[in-house]
């Protein structure tokens, strides 16, 4: 028999914790089945193990709510963990049909998509009957729509690599409609500069600016001119290199007349 097994924490709850008309009564319980009384004493006893060992057989609704109530899909990548928990939990509730808890796993996913899927359950309607939705049919739309939005998000990455492209495609296309594409380029003004006392200053002004500085940077250039002696006047030498006028100092002469020379 199953009970001569129990070892550790069991065989202490058979022997010590249930008094002897519980053990009976697990013992002795039965069950009607096609009109016929059936012992039913094994299904008792797993029922009351689990009662008084993790609490499940008792009645855990109030904790399950609040457990739903904060349960949240941060972010798509976790759809599949949040629709399991919700649904795994939702179904120990007695209310779990009623249409707050269907609102309540829409509301529980990311906002932009929550309201993606609002308006597909929507239509043209302006609220939304959860009465003639099973969850079956929530989890359908949320994936669809989670598939739909991977492809614009591709779709939309494609057109930014290749826009040229895809701008010449589309207006191949509105050509055959007679639609006219209106250019992205901004039309370019001419502004005219002013200076510091609010008057337009002239494009011919700013050339001399450019020609004085660019002359400016030039490097010095020699003159195409031979150099003359001061002291002599003659071409070929400079006044300290001059020997004639030493020569000319060095005769007995009078000094008008050496200047004169």
């Amino acid at each position: 028999m199953i009970i001569a097994r129990f070892t550790g924490q069991l065989k202490g709850w058979w022997d010590n914790y249930l008094a002897n008309e519980q053990r009976f009564q697990i013992m002795n319980a039965t069950k009607t089945e096609d009109e016929k009384t059936v012992q039913n004493s094994v299904y008792s006893l797993v029922m009351n193990i689990i009662e008084h060992f993790s609490g499940r057989w008792s009645d855990n609704s109030e904790t399950i709510r609040t457990m739903l109530q904060n349960l949240r899909c941060k972010t798509l990548t976790s759809f599949r963990w949040y629709k399991d928990i919700f649904l795994s939990r939702v179904m120990e509730l007695p209310e779990s049909n009623s249409t707050y808890w269907k609102s309540k796993f829409i509301d529980g996913l990311p906002p932009l998509f929550a309201e993606r899927i609002r308006k597909v359950f929507r239509g043209a309607g302006m609220s939304i009957d959860y009465n003639n939705y099973s969850y079956g049919k929530l989890f359908s739309v949320c994936t669809q729509e989670g598939l739909a939005l991977c492809n614009e998000i591709k779709l939309n990455q494609e057109i930014k690599k290749h826009p040229l492209t895809e701008i010449q495609q589309l207006g191949d296309f509105c050509e055959q409609f007679a639609i006219d594409i209106p250019s992205k380029r901004k039309k370019s003004h001419k502004k005219d500069f002013k200076n510091k006392k609010g008057l337009p200053e002239k494009r011919h002004e700013k050339t001399q600016r450019r020609k004085a500085f660019h002359k400016a940077r030039k490097g010095f250039i020699k003159s195409k001119n031979p150099q003359a002696c001061y002291k002599c006047g003659r071409v070929g030498h400079y006044a300290k290199d001059c020997k004639i006028k030493d020569k000319i100092k060095e005769l007995d002469l009078d000094d008008h007349i050496k200047d004169t020379l």
